[in-house]
């Protein structure tokens, strides 16, 4: 494994912490050294992992906007229509109890709509 000078992490920091440009980089001298790749095919090679890589960055950010998408239904469902039913189970218990199971079914959906959009 090659490792990187003093004089080499003084000069190029940004490059030498990103771990990816290094993988990228190392695996393209590879092949140059080893004479496997001619430099269209070398650059068609570089070109399609730098593909891979922004797709795979993008992966995380697709799964928290999925999620997000998904938290103003699961507060309405979870929330407030299961708390709006099991209040109707309570009609006999007086109006205070219900308020209050209402109140609950509300705050659950207010706060799957504050995790959608206020938050995530």
């Amino acid at each position: 494994m090659i490792r990187p000078t003093a004089r080499s992490s003084k000069r190029y920091p940004k490059f030498l912490g990103n771990h990816a440009a290094k993988s990228l980089m190392l695996d393209s001298l590879r092949f140059v050294v080893s004479g496997t790749a001619s430099a269209d095919e070398l650059s068609h090679l570089m070109d399609e992992n730098i593909a891979i890589q922004e797709e795979e960055g993008r992966r995380p950010t697709g799964v928290l906007d999925k999620t997000a998408n998904t938290l103003p239904g699961l507060g309405i469902v979870a929330a407030a229509v299961l708390r709006v039913i099991i209040a109707m189970g309570a009609m006999d218990q007086g109006p205070e109890v219900i308020g209050h199971k209402i109140a609950a079914a509300l705050v659950g959906t207010f706060l799957g709509m504050l995790l959608c959009y206020g938050i995530l």
